[in-house]
């Protein structure tokens, strides 16, 4: 069962590096054994942090894995690469940010900010369809930010995610009316990223983005049980509360 250690190298530069490097294999007979493993990574900048973390692929609840001694050192020398192998699975890149890719046709509607309420997501574009119910059903502002992969692994082309999404949003009223649409994208330059969907850089992309007062964050497979209108009152509502409370007191 082999054994992987996964680095997430971030440098000064705002450029980051994600690394997987094989550890080994566990014995299936069940006797213990001890593997001493080392790699060179090159720096290619000014390193701000590191997290390590380790995986058994595929998984082996059955398997305990001990991990040992884990160090990190700099070899300004170069001498380790000539016990160690130098990794060359993949190299720095950058995020890249594309605010209000589209827009919504009546800005006054979904710019509003008049106690509505903003849906904030996140997705790739095999979610557009999730996406168009939640228009439809939120009937209010929506920011949503797409991943647009760089192609690798039989994925479409960039310029094909982009095709996808307008010719989406120009076959949907309600997508037209009530979309933000941000992009994230990332340099062409590895094959590594495909094994990391950057959740938390698309949910900050979309609640940053949001126009409105309230923003509501939801999960773009999921339908709200209210639209925007009725939210919004419910906000209100409570907002008028904690008013009367205050004033009480």
């Amino acid at each position: 069962v082999p054994v992987f250690a996964r680095l997430d190298i971030r440098y000064a530069d705002r450029s980051f590096m994600f690394v997987k490097l094989p550890l080994g294999d566990l014995p299936t007979d069940g006797s213990d054994s001890f593997v001493q493993v080392c790699h060179v990574i090159p720096s290619y900048g000014v390193i701000e942090s590191v997290s390590v973390s380790f995986a058994v692929e595929p998984p082996s609840p059955d398997s305990p894995v001990f991990i040992d001694d884990v160090s990190l050192t700099d070899d300004l020398s170069g001498s380790s690469a000539e016990s160690c192998p130098v990794y060359t699975g993949s190299f720095p890149i950058r995020r890249h940010i594309k605010t209000d890719f589209i827009r919504p046709s009546r800005l006054g509607d979904a710019e509003r900010d008049d106690g509505a309420v903003t849906v904030a997501t996140q997705l790739t574009i095999d979610r557009l369809e999730n996406l168009e119910r939640l228009a439809e059903r939120w009937k209010g502002p929506i920011s949503a930010a797409v991943m647009i992969w760089a192609g690798h692994d039989g994925r479409p082309s960039p310029v094909e995610q982009l095709s996808a999404i307008v010719q989406k949003v120009s076959s949907s009223p309600a997508m037209q009316r009530w979309l933000h649409i941000h992009l994230l994208h990332e340099d062409k330059l590895n094959g590594e990223d495909k094994h990391f969907y950057p959740v938390n850089s698309l949910r900050a992309v979309a609640l940053r983005s949001a126009r409105t007062q309230y923003v509501y964050y939801l999960d773009v497979d999921i339908l709200p049980a209210f639209d925007q209108a009725a939210t919004a009152k419910l906000v209100a509502d409570a907002g008028a509360r904690r008013t009367v409370g205050g004033s009480m007191d």
